[in-house]
């Protein structure tokens, strides 16, 4: 019996990593059209426009920011947690991979980094569009890759930034945070637990 107990706990315990690690669809909210109204680590929506009528949803692909010839549907691989540094620049993390925009140094994919590596993008917003720049680079497209380049014009510097209609992605707690912990299991039946106490 205790062998079939602790094969019923990693069985559970697999269903729990294996759900963290699932991306889920979300539903797009409002737009936001001011940098004023921009809650600093509060979930957005980055739709690129540099692709004709064609407008994708950003997302972390784990490797590159796909920027694909096609809209598709927004996952938390799409959502971003937009974090101030104070000074009018944000910090722009995943929600689902927990990585960050990085710091451009040169003509070439952005690929998500660590909290210590990030960049600290300008929004640049003007007529509810948000024109990101970092370190004298700004975005380009080079499908399907989101890239940060030196030059740049119109629609593919632009992304539009929307809310998220998600009430579990409201705040930037992402999936990354579980990383290397270690998880301890309760001996106390599930009926008797209380918040806290697993």
């Amino acid at each position: 019996k205790p062998l079939t107990l602790l094969s019923a706990l990693l069985l559970l315990m697999a269903g729990a990593v294996t759900q963290l690690n699932a991306q889920t669809a979300v539903t797009v909210g409002s737009q936001v059209t001011s940098e004023n109204d921009l809650v600093s680590g509060q979930a957005y929506l980055l739709q690129h426009q540099g692709n004709g009528t064609n407008t994708p949803w950003l997302e972390d692909a784990g490797t590159y920011y796909n920027c694909p010839n096609s809209a598709g549907n927004c996952t938390t691989a799409s959502v971003w947690y937009l974090i101030s540094n104070g000074d009018g620049t944000w910090k722009i993390e995943n929600a689902f991979t927990g990585k960050y925009w990085p710091k451009p140094t040169g003509n070439a994919n952005l690929v998500g980094t660590s909290a210590d590596n990030a960049g600290s993008w300008a929004l640049n917003m003007s007529d509810g569009v948000a024109q990101p720049s970092c370190n004298s680079y700004v975005l380009n497209r080079l499908t399907p890759y989101l890239v940060g380049w030196d030059s740049g014009s119109g629609s593919v510097r632009q992304v539009k930034i929307y809310e998220v209609s998600a009430p579990n992605l409201a705040t930037a707690t992402s999936y990354s945070e579980f990383s290397g912990k270690d998880l301890a299991v309760s001996s106390t039946p599930a009926t008797r637990l209380t918040t806290g106490t697993w």
